[in-house]
């Protein structure tokens, strides 16, 4: 499941934690703005555009040229409304760089989770009087932020780690075939040099706000991405060319019965079917005592249960747990737990080493 507050950018939050995959920062990362809306009533009657303008009349209505917005709109929506939310939201707010997708829910700092919307806006241009002040990305003891924001991947072919199977293994053949590009085009043997370091040819080329900050060696805190689901190529020459540099994101959700398109992702007033767009995040301040510490947590899980040894499996279907059946042991346990079951309820298995220490949650 894909659900994502942009609250959890401001978040202090515990190292090793285990949960529903969501991303933090320090609180003090930036100056910002989050509105979140949760349609807990199930208002059908409320439609995105009247959720946008009561989100922005409040708060947005003292700045103006923010430097960037990120919006996630839950998949409940019609086509019609996801597919104008960038249009409307850049032309009201007029950011300089706009992102975003559909996910399958949206959370609010109280752990409320369901139907809605949530943006985040940050670097505005404050009115005082007839006058603006830029208030640019603070991050807090005076420590400012540049942004550059990019997309990838729109266009043209591209090695895909991710292949697609449902209960099954694929056939060798069937993999090989599936790649328009052979595996000798991507791994060159000749050009092996060590297990850690994977040959340059895979590697996807810089866009050019990044090639930048590379040829004046500058390495950004922090690059943000919300991806179709292969943006593992990208990760990859990330890597390479800025080791030194936090990288996180969301995989937005699948959309193919919602708009049409395999993923809706928002780039400025526009929406992508594919691709991967980002945001650069790069300290004016390169100080030891001005750096942030990037820490993940998931909020919205909870163990129900101890861990189990898999008795007997295959492939990637588990047969049995203990020597019990893993459906009938997974109803035991939840209705030990307490918790309510229903349709909507979400289970998430962790695989871990037997040696390895187990994180509690």
């Amino acid at each position: 499941m894909n659900s994502f507050n942009l609250f959890n950018l401001l978040h202090p939050v515990k190292k090793n934690s285990l949960r529903i995959p969501s991303l933090f920062l320090k609180r003090n990362y930036f100056s910002n703005t989050v509105l979140t809306f949760i349609n807990s009533n199930n208002n059908n009657n409320i439609t995105a555009i009247d959720v946008i303008d009561s989100l922005i009349h409040e708060k947005c209505e003292k700045y103006e040229k923010y430097e960037v917005c990120i919006v996630f709109i839950s998949r409940n929506y019609l086509a019609q409304e996801i597919e104008m939310i960038p249009k409307y939201i850049y032309s009201k707010l007029q950011p300089n760089f706009l992102t975003g997708c559909v996910v399958d829910k949206i959370f609010d700092d109280k752990l409320n989770i369901g139907n809605g919307i949530s943006l985040f806006l940050s670097g505005g241009n404050k009115k005082v009087g007839n006058y603006e002040k830029n208030n640019g990305i603070d991050g807090g003891g005076g420590k400012n932020y540049r942004i550059d924001g990019f997309n990838v991947n729109l266009e043209g072919p591209r090695k895909e780690f991710k292949t697609k199977s449902v209960g099954r293994w694929k056939d060798l053949n069937e993999i090989k075939n599936h790649n328009e590009i052979s595996l000798n085009e991507w791994y060159d043997v000749t050009k092996f040099q060590s297990i850690s370091r994977i040959s340059s040819n895979v590697f996807i080329d810089l866009p050019e706000k990044l090639k930048d900050l590379k040829d004046k060696n500058i390495s950004p805190e922090l690059i943000f991405l919300i991806s179709d689901s292969e943006p593992y190529q990208f990760l990859e020459s990330l890597d390479y060319y800025f080791p030194q540099s936090k990288k996180m994101g969301i995989i937005g959700s699948s959309t193919p019965f919602i708009t049409g398109r395999p993923y809706s992702l928002f780039n400025n007033d526009k929406v992508l079917s594919k691709g991967i767009i980002g945001i650069a995040f790069t300290s004016n301040e390169t100080s030891e005592s001005h750096k942030n510490f990037l820490s993940v947590d998931h909020l919205s899980m909870c163990s129900i249960g101890d861990p189990f040894r898999i008795t007997s499996c295959q492939g990637n279907i588990i047969l049995e747990l203990e020597g019990l059946n893993p459906t009938k042991l997974l109803l035991q346990q939840h209705l030990k737990s307490g918790k309510k079951l229903s349709k909507d309820t979400e289970f998430y298995l962790g695989l871990y080493d037997p040696d390895e220490t187990i994180l509690n949650w």
